[in-house]
């Protein structure tokens, strides 16, 4: 998948979410990162332990069906095919890898992944906190992000709605030759 296309369906995501809840994230307010881990074998529900030492209530591996988050508010009831995997279940990080994905592709930026999060924040510029006047709406972000034109292309916002959930969906790539070296797509958590 294309990297644009992968950012953008997680900022979307992100955006969507952004609105839920405030989160329980790690001491200091930062997400978990994911560590490395492959997708292990599914097992029954008494068999379950999460493999990501920071995933919480985590499923692992899960075979097809339809589960529900244990942590994660809201709370999201989700259906997968066989062979995707549940590598964390918190109180404000959700995250699924499809078949064949890996904790530690996602974290590289290589693998795809969805990944929902429940309190974040646009950065600003290549700074670690959140963009110092910017609301956390998905409106708010995605002006914010807009905005940016010297560091990123962006769609335009296009509304959408998931769970009952309002939300916009954005396509981000970075601009050719744009060469700053730091992450202007990764969300800042609150």
């Amino acid at each position: 998948m294309a990297v644009s296309t992968r950012l953008g369906t997680l900022i979307a995501l992100i955006v969507l979410a952004g609105g839920c809840s405030t989160a329980g994230q790690q001491a200091g307010g930062e997400a978990s990162p994911p560590p490395s881990a492959e997708v292990s074998a599914p097992g029954t529900p008494a068999q379950i332990t999460c493999p990501n030492p920071h995933g919480g209530s985590c499923l692992g591996a899960l075979a097809a069906g339809t589960y529900t988050t244990k942590n994660f508010q809201p709370t999201l009831t989700y259906t997968v095919p066989d062979g995707w995997g549940n590598f964390e279940d918190l109180d404000g990080n959700f995250l699924l890898l499809p078949p064949g994905a890996t904790l530690e592709g996602g974290d590289a930026g290589t693998d795809d992944y969805i990944g929902i999060y429940s309190s974040v924040a646009a950065v600003q510029g290549c700074g670690s906190g959140s963009a110092p006047g910017v609301g956390h709406t998905p409106a708010d972000i995605a002006a914010h992000l807009t905005a940016n034109r010297e560091a990123l292309k962006v769609s335009a916002p296009q509304a959408a709605t998931v769970g009952g959930l309002q939300g916009l969906v954005l396509d981000l790539e970075l601009q050719t030759g744009f060469t700053d070296g730091c992450d202007l797509l990764a969300p800042a958590f609150q």
